[in-house]
């Protein structure tokens, strides 16, 4: 079974960033907006270590860290267990590593499967709240493309990644709503446009699944009306 460790790292931070800024959005157009913070003056990764060391105080944010794992340890067992039930799939890593800054929204890395980041902003009254769906949130998308590259492994997809990405967004909404889950989330958010109404399309096939992989070929043969075994 999984654990969430919490972390403030500025070294770990500054490398997944630069990564980010400088690699994976260039294959993104618009996506440059997730790296909410980040000045243009920033040029180097010497430069991105000292400025988020300067901009975000290292205290602050660890007492966050803390509060954030004492909230998600009473819940860490459940969570791991429910989504081990749902996607019929162990999770791959023992350990996965939330860092926790302000300089992206949540998201999670998209080459090491088990570090994810949750941002410090203080949006709501239900702060914390968020803050453990944020995590929840990345967590599934991990696990999510971790299931399906080992579904698809041996088929080619005629269309770009983003396609594939929204799928992903609207399935990992799916699973959180989980009424066993809901409970300690709330309502999951459906924070882009094209969600209700792919969900939609989706349900009828997520209500009648036989596993999640089952689930997971028809959502793509529906979606992309493809010819799928």
């Amino acid at each position: 079974m999984g654990k969430v460790v919490y972390e403030v790292d500025f070294d770990r931070t500054s490398e997944c960033l630069w990564y980010f800024r400088k690699e994976w959005y260039k294959r993104w157009n618009g996506f440059q907006t997730v790296l909410i913070k980040v000045p243009k003056k920033v040029k180097s990764f010497k430069q991105l270590k000292e400025w988020l060391s300067q901009e975000f105080p290292e205290k602050e944010l660890i007492e966050l860290a803390k509060g954030l794992q004492q909230a998600w340890n009473k819940i860490n067992n459940e969570f791991f267990g429910v989504t081990e039930q749902i996607m019929g799939k162990n999770w791959k890593y023992d350990n996965y590593f939330c860092y926790v800054q302000n300089a992206i929204v949540g998201h999670y890395h998209p080459l090491e499967e088990n570090v994810i980041f949750v941002s410090s902003k203080r949006n709501s009254p239900s702060f914390i709240k968020n803050k453990l769906q944020e995590t929840a949130e990345e967590l599934v998308h991990q696990q999510y493309w971790y299931i399906w590259r080992e579904t698809f492994r041996n088929i080619k997809f005629p269309w770009r990644n983003f396609r594939r990405w929204i799928l992903s967004e609207t399935i990992t909404n799916i699973i959180l709503s989980d009424k066993r889950l809901r409970k300690y989330f709330g309502n999951m958010k459906e924070g882009y446009k094209f969600i209700p109404k792919i969900k939609q399309q989706l349900m009828p096939l997520w209500i009648r699944r036989k596993s999640f992989r089952d689930f997971l070929l028809k959502a793509h043969k529906i979606r992309f009306k493809m010819q799928m075994k």
